[in-house]
Formats: C-alpha cells, structure tokens, sequence
C-alpha cells in the first residue's frame, strides 16, 4: 500500500531539497527541518493528528520533476483518487516548495489538493489555506507569482555557474589519475559516485556494489533478478528517478549496463541565449559532453560485452515471447501492497513449463509482500468470466449527445477559469475579476456533476430474447499464453473498459476486485484453483431464465479456454452447482466452507 495512503486527518510535512550538495550523506532535507524549532512547532499545533514525512530531494520544482516524478506528486494525484483522508494538512516551509511551474498549472494543482478538503500549512508564514477562502486564493496567486519569478531568477544564476564550470572543464589538462571537479546542482549526480568535497570520487559504500553489478551483469543475471539479490544485500541509493524511494527500482537494475557514466561520460544540456544572425536572441539547447567526468566503472570492451550478452537475451526471449492480458497496462495491482502485478514463466523451458502471475514486491526487501503466486489460466479464467456477468454487447445506451454537449462546455470553462486566472496575476484582484472566478467554478463543478452521473447510469442493457456477451467474441486460444495475437486483442479490449483490477494470491486462493470505466465493481473469489465464486453477482447479472431468455451468467459459465498443451480448461461456479457431478458439488461445498473457515481467522485475504 502507498506509504502516503490515510484514513484518517494526517499531517504531511513536506521538503524538496533542489542542490545535491545540500542532500548530500545519509541525511535528506526534511531529516535536517524535523530538527528545526519550526518545524517542531507545526508537529505541536497539530499534534492531534499522526503525520507523515515527505521529501523530493535532488527534485526541480522550477521545471516540475517533484510534481511528475516525486512524492508530492504521489501526494496530488493521492487526494485525486481520495487516497488522503478528508481533514488532513499539507505542510511546507513555502508554497514554492509545492511547485515553481507556470501560475496556471501551479494554481490548478494547489486546488486539486484544496478540493479534496486538504488544506495547505506554510510554516514560515503562519498560513493556513483552506478552499472556499477567496483571500486564501488571492494569496496563492500572489505566493505562486512570486515563487515562479524567484525560481527563474535562481534558475538562471545556477545555469550560468554551471556553464561556466563546463567549460572551464573542458578547457584545463588533467592527469590521468586526478579527480574532476563537480558541477554541482545543476543535473542528477549518479548514485556510486560522491561529489560532497566539490570532486566526483568513488562513493565509498555504493562504487564496490556498482562494480559487483557488472560483473552480475558479465555472467548473464537479467534485472529482476538482480534487483531482488541487491534488495537483499545492500541498502538501496536515493536518486531522483528511483520514485518507490526505498529498495532497489526496477529502472536503477535496468538501465544501468548501458549507461555511459560507466566509462566516465556525463552528459550536460543547457538552455543559453544566442543571436539568430538576424541579431535576435533565441533560446537554445546546447548539449556539453565530458568525457573523463566520472571515475570509469569499467573499459570500453567490458561496456560492449555487456551490451551483447543483454541483446542476446532480448533475442532468446523474443523468440518465444508471452504476455499477460492485464499486464503492462497500468490498471492490475496487488491488494495486499498496491505494487504491480507482474508475470514470469515458472521451469522455463521444460515440458511442465507454466506461466504465473506475481506481485512485484514479492520476496524483496521493498515491501516483502505476503502475497503468493498463481497459474495464469487461473486467474485469467476469472477475470474474463466475472467481466462476463455484467457487460454485453451492444454497449449500453446513452446520450452521446447530451455528453458531447457538457465536454465541450465544459472544455470553455476551464478555458475562462484559466484566463481569469492569468488576468488576476497580471492586473490585481478586482472584485469582478473574482467574483467571476467565483461563477466560473461553480460552473464547472455543477457540470462535472453532469458528466459523472451520465457515467454513473451507464447501466448494461440484456436483450433477453437474443443476448450477445462480450465473451462470445473470446476465442478459447486466448489461455494459450503464447498465442500472443489473441491475446494482444484482449488485453486492448480489457484497457477500454476496465479502470482497475485489484487481486490478493493466496494459497489456493486468488481472490479479484474489478472496477469498470462505469463505476460497476465486481468481486470473485478463485479457491482450490477449480471454482470461481461470483461475491457480489445478484447486484450484476439477470438470472431470471424464466423469462424465456438466457443471463449474462449463462454465458459466463459456458465459457472455456484451451491452455498452451491444448486441454481445455473451465472454473466452475456455484450458481449453477446443481449442473455439476456429485462428486464436484460436495468438493464445491467443502470449498466454500473452507474459505470462509479462512476469512473469518483473516479478512485481510478478500479485498474490500
């Protein structure tokens, strides 16, 4: 689960750190403010509430990388989804901590923390800004102009320092043995290299490991396996791109044999002015290369090596390639942590070879997830049947135009919010002006209004004389994971209509949360890897076939797939266990007395 997750009022006190040299050791920013009076004060004023750290360190708030890729950014798109509890406090030691980007989107930011009854403490100041409070908002806009001008002041300065350290670099002789000056905060320093006395030296604890993953690397260990054997060994380096903040990322094992700074390089892009020929001055985009800036990890024939011994593997796998059909698209994820579900192939290349499904934080030291593995016919069967029971084709009638009518108006009161927006930072709060604003945002949230109950009644119609599911048009191959065409066309379906899958594998147990684009939510529970049970089935599906029709259940529980080895393969269910052998129904049974035996020791295995 997301460490900034909360249910109830939290206090979330927040730092970035933008220059490495002030992040610099084992201590980040916000361990250095916790110390502070000022900090201890906001702690006291609200004491009532649990708080939580936050920091970006390393993270640009002029050009946006603590919004895109750094816990505050977690934090924002947290209170869209309403992962932060309602009450809760936003604490920074200015408003420029919370972004230095242009007024607009920095005002529409601050405003999706405010709208999700989140409010803002800034602690050199003593504010507190809540929404609904003009004269908070009229202050946001006066913090966030002048954060943004100071930004590109400050931006500007440490740009031409920079440069003018490049170039001084490019043009002195160094010995072959001499350490290169550090060209501090300007660009991301890599994580096996120290630059805290002004040289770029070996890091003293994470250079042996970055020599240690070449040599992994040499004798064939792909990046997953090497990200759980350092997880394991070693504390893992913060950087800026490492976005889980704790273990190992996946991006750090991944892309580390074809960096460049392995041999030395840094590469450095800097933003100068220069004449046109026409005597304008433009903006451009110089890059500046040096090539001995670094220590070298290795030589250029180990960099090559490694870089075929990875082709190679890219090719042994192309040739027999398979895919999950919920993976690699952002919306399958583990209910026990909230990490990404993965797939791997189990006694790869023997005939009793298996594909499975996993959660990325299984047996690492990043979340030591308790969550187990299963057979990817097996959860897959699941999710294409109980998706079955409440979409059919063709889709649900709705007012397309009335929806395409609220979108569009919608589109120009954000377009107006925005200009108004703009107006206010260059010409002063004026009562019109305001009051304007004001309208417009009611405007706005009455049609968002609008658009989500249209979601909302976007209710699946039966034609019980002659239903058509979607499951009709699923060919049995599709189990097959290597059949990968048909799977490819699955998994492009699944991302038009689902908005998120969440599942909890357990010891014969896979039990699955679906939640489609509409808002329908759908849970079932997988046990003894032959039945499927249908959790909240009577709000979903039409069951009455004395109608003289046939159900989306019906259609469910006829479909079937063919595995890889080409046995067919079906989940059974119990709304329809008076079908089955005797045999089956009591198996059935003890099934379910045994899940609920389960559940009643430990809740925690059925997603919510």
């Amino acid at each position: 689960m997301n460490k900034l997750y909360s249910t109830r009022p939290t206090l979330y006190l927040y730092s970035r750190v933008s220059d490495e040299r002030q992040a610099q050791g084992r201590k980040s920013g916000i361990h250095r403010q916790t110390e502070s009076d000022l900090v201890d004060k906001v702690k006291a004023k609200f004491s009532h509430m649990p708080f939580i750290y936050m920091s970006d360190p390393g993270a640009s708030g002029y050009h946006g990388t603590n919004i895109d890729k750094g816990e505050l950014g977690d934090f924002i798109r947290l209170c869209e989804n309403g992962g932060v509890a309602q009450g809760s406090i936003l604490a920074m030691e200015e408003l420029d901590r919370f972004t230095r980007l242009g007024i607009s989107r920095a005002q529409i930011l601050v405003n999706t923390v405010l709208t999700s009854d989140v409010k803002i403490y800034l602690w050199n100041k003593g504010k507190l800004l809540a929404e609904n409070d003009l004269h908070a908002a009229l202050d946001i806009l006066l913090e966030l102009q002048g954060a943004h001008a100071y930004s590109k002041k400050i931006s500007k300065r440490v740009t031409g320092t920079a440069l003018d350290k490049v170039k001084a670099i490019l043009g002195a002789e160094r010995k072959p043995d001499e350490l290169c000056p550090a060209v501090g905060g300007f660009g991301h320093t890599k994580w096996w290299a120290d630059i805290s006395d002004g040289f770029v030296r070996p890091h003293p604890y994470y250079w042996p490991i970055a020599k240690e993953m070449i040599q992994l690397t040499l004798e064939g260990m792909g990046h997953m396996k090497m990200r759980e054997y350092l997880s394991e060994k070693y504390e893992s380096p913060r950087t800026a791109h490492n976005k889980n903040k704790t273990g190992w990322g996946a991006n750090i094992t991944r892309t580390f044999h074809s960096s460049e700074a392995l041999l030395g390089v840094k590469r450095i892009n800097i933003k100068e002015e220069e004449e046109d020929g026409y005597g304008n001055k433009i903006v451009v985009q110089n890059e500046y290369v040096i090539p001995d800036y670094y220590p070298p990890l290795c030589d250029l024939e180990t960099f090559e090596k490694m870089a075929a011994i990875k082709q190679k593997n890219r090719t042994n796998k192309a040739e027999n390639k398979a895919t999950g059909i919920f993976t690699g698209i952002d919306i399958c994820r583990c209910g026990f942590c909230g990490l990404t579900i993965n797939t791997f192939r189990s006694k790869c290349g023997k005939p009793n070879e298996t594909f499975r499904y996993k959660c990325a934080g299984m047996n690492t030291r990043i979340t030591d997830c308790q969550g187990k593995t299963v057979d990817s016919k097996i959860i897959e069967t699941a999710v294409i049947k109980m998706i079955g029971i409440a979409i059919c084709q063709p889709a649900p009638v709705i007012n397309n135009k009335e929806k395409f009518e609220i979108e569009r108006t919608l589109e120009k009161v954000e377009a107006g919010i925005k200009n108004v927006v703009d107006t206010i930072t260059v010409v002063g709060s004026e009562k019109e002006l305001t009051d304007k604003f004001k309208k417009l945002k009611g405007q706005k949230e009455k049609l968002e209004a609008k658009l989500d109950e249209i979601y909302r009644n976007e209710t699946v119609e039966i034609d019980i004389e002659n239903p058509i599911n979607y499951l009709t048009n699923i060919p049995p191959e599709v189990l097959d994971y290597t059949k990968n065409d048909a799977r490819f066309e699955l998994k492009e379906k699944l991302r038009t209509f689902v908005k998120a899958i969440t599942v909890k594998i357990t010891d014969k147990l896979c039990d699955i949360k679906i939640v489609l684009k509409n808002g329908v939510e759908l849970k079932g529970s997988a046990i003894n890897l032959d039945f499927l049970v249908y959790r909240n089935s009577e709000e979903l599906y039409h069951k009455s076939e004395e109608h003289g029709g046939l159900s989306t259940l019906w259609f469910a529980e006829r479909w079937y797939g063919v595995d890889r080895h080409g046995n067919d393969f079906n989940l059974m269910s119990d709304e329809y266990i008076e079908r089955y052998t005797e045999k089956a129904q009591k198996k059935l049974i003890k099934s379910i007395k045994d899940l609920n035996l389960k559940v009643q020791k430990n809740k925690e295995l059925l997603n919510q």
